[in-house]
């Protein structure tokens, strides 16, 4: 069977073909160039093509060890423009040449894009040794570069499937519906590939893109992605988040991505809400749609949005609402606006109607705790902690085990099915679900005899070690530390064994600092300092 990519490529070389033997009573000139971004690694490469939008344009990158780095196909947007983005992955120094062929174009055009890493900042970012690698080329004259001749070998983004489904559009409701084919996506997997990425174009007036596509990506047996992306915003779903739903006869899975009806929200809601995004999301099988409440994975969402001149004095305070059946607000602790990619990010293990919101939360007796102040309401404002009242948060309180797992598993928006849990929870305890679900995933693993003590106030460095592995957990980061790390603290002698490596790594990677040179690792951790914790590890 030829694989996907060798398909790709067969039908790129036809393109060409195809566009040398237009008549040039109808060709059209195309130009095109290209950058590399040394610091994110992420080429774009654009240009235009004079003819009307939506003509197709493709693009091929060669790599300077002759093989093949990038393919794909979009269409061109207003005034003939298009443009392609991807991550270089693994950068390797040299030239890449770039090839770009459009409907209807006079012929094809090249340009190329330098790529220069000499060195390391110790932290895993390369750098170049000056600004070339960053510079777009100009030299895309008419006319394809001259790339080493073999193209054969397989994409460092291999797992990586952009798929280009037909769109149907029903003017009547504005939905927009694609449909992935079947024999595509197997041509895909045994190619492969694990992620599908589907671009469904803008339609004007659109209020809902739906894209249906094989039950068989969600299969138990599989560890496929796919991703949705809109004008609305994208979608990412694992496959195991549907792994509660049952699709043994299951032929299709829908995702829905849809301006939300805002008219059964009460006025307050509506009021904060204002005019920012509010999305509805669903699934369905079969046409039908289904509960998805998962605890083995999380969708991530991502919504365009333009804050206003207010907001982007405090931007942290850009938070997610999930509106609930009973339109009651449920905050969203991963909600957060990005101001590179003027985005609102979150993650979710269901669907729903969501919305954008501004929030301010403060308390009235933070000024003992000014250092941590800023954090606090931050993560109040995000739904992770709270007061013990509407007004008092009680900052140098000193904080329990058990509380502190309710805000670790709230801050990691962790999910399980707690059948068991330690000796000393009972079921009619508040905290009981936290612990429960710590236990389940491996977090917490008590003290001793079956008993986890959750009244206790809980150590500074037992607070790091839970933090420690739950960021671990979440696939946040993989860092390690050892006792080399403690060193310039007075008292790294007072560190336990067991929490040694925990609190080092957290040394390294910015969120713990310590206090006048001391750690303190057998006092008592309070409130303000997890939730200063907490807060470092969400801009981690």
């Amino acid at each position: 069977m030829i694989s996907l990519r060798r398909w790709t490529t067969l039908l790129l070389a036809v393109l060409i073909c195809f566009g040398v033997m237009i008549s040039s009573a109808f060709a059209s000139p195309l130009t095109v160039s290209a950058s590399f971004d040394v610091n994110t690694g992420k080429v774009t490469i654009l240009g235009t093509l004079g003819t009307e939008q939506g003509s197709h344009v493709t693009v091929q990158v060669i790599d300077p060890n002759n093989q093949l780095n990038y393919l794909d196909q979009t269409s061109t947007g207003a005034n003939g423009s298009y443009q392609f983005s991807y991550l270089l992955k693994k950068r390797i120094n040299g030239t890449y040449f770039v090839n770009v062929d459009g409907q209807l174009a006079d012929q094809a055009a090249g340009t190329t894009f330098a790529v220069r890493i000499t060195s390391s900042d110790g932290n895993g970012n390369n750098h170049g040794d000056d600004d070339e690698s960053s510079q777009p080329d100009d030299s895309h004259a008419a006319g394809p570069s001259t790339p080493p001749a073999s193209t054969s070998a397989p994409s460092s983004d291999a797992s990586e499937v952009k798929l280009n489904p037909d769109v149907v559009v029903d003017q009547s409701n504005g939905n927009v519906t694609a449909k992935l084919d079947e024999d595509d996506v197997a041509q895909a997997i045994a190619a492969g590939g694990n992620h599908f990425i589907v671009d469904i174009q803008e339609v004007e007036g659109a209020k809902q893109y739906h894209l249906d596509s094989p039950a068989s990506i969600f299969s138990a047996a599989s560890n496929q992605k796919l991703t949705m992306v809109t004008k609305f915003g994208s979608i990412s779903i694992p496959s195991q988040m549907l792994s509660d739903v049952d699709l043994k006869s299951a032929k299709v899975v829908g995702l829905t991505m849809a301006k939300a009806v805002t008219g059964k929200l009460s006025d307050d809601v509506n009021h904060r809400i204002a005019n920012r995004p509010v999305m509805e999301l669903s699934v369905t099988v079969d046409g039908k749609t289904v509960a998805v409440h998962s605890p083995n994975a999380m969708a991530e969402i991502t919504v365009p949005y333009q804050p206003s001149a207010e907001e982007l004095k405090d931007p942290e305070h850009i938070v997610v609402w999930n509106l609930d059946d009973s339109r009651d607000v449920q905050p969203v602790p991963s909600g957060k606006y990005d101001v590179k990619t003027g985005t609102v990010t979150f993650k979710t293990t269901s669907f729903g109607m969501f919305a954008v919101a501004f929030v301010k939360k403060s308390f009235s007796d933070l000024d003992s705790a000014q250092w941590a102040k800023g954090p606090i309401e931050v993560m109040a404002s995000k739904g992770v902690i709270s007061g013990i009242s509407a007004t008092i948060f009680n900052p140098n309180a000193n904080i329990t085990r058990a509380d502190f797992m309710i805000l670790l598993t709230r801050a990691f928006q962790f999910n399980a099915n707690v059948t068991t849990s330690f000796k000393d929870v009972r079921p009619t305890d508040y905290y009981y679900e936290a612990v429960g679900i710590a236990k389940q995933l491996g977090l917490a693993e008590g003290q001793g005899d079956g008993l986890f003590n959750p009244t206790q106030e809980i150590s500074r460095q037992d607070m790091m070690v839970l933090l420690s592995r739950a960021m671990r957990k979440a696939g946040l980061w993989a860092g390690q530390g050892t006792a080399s790390d403690l060193e310039v603290f007075a008292d790294k002698s007072n560190v336990a064994a067991y929490a040694v490596n925990d609190v080092a790594a957290l040394i390294k990677g910015g969120i713990v600092e310590g206090s006048a040179g001391k750690l303190n690792p057998t006092d008592h951790a309070t409130r303000a300092e997890a939730a200063v914790l907490l807060y470092r590890m969400y801009n981690n």
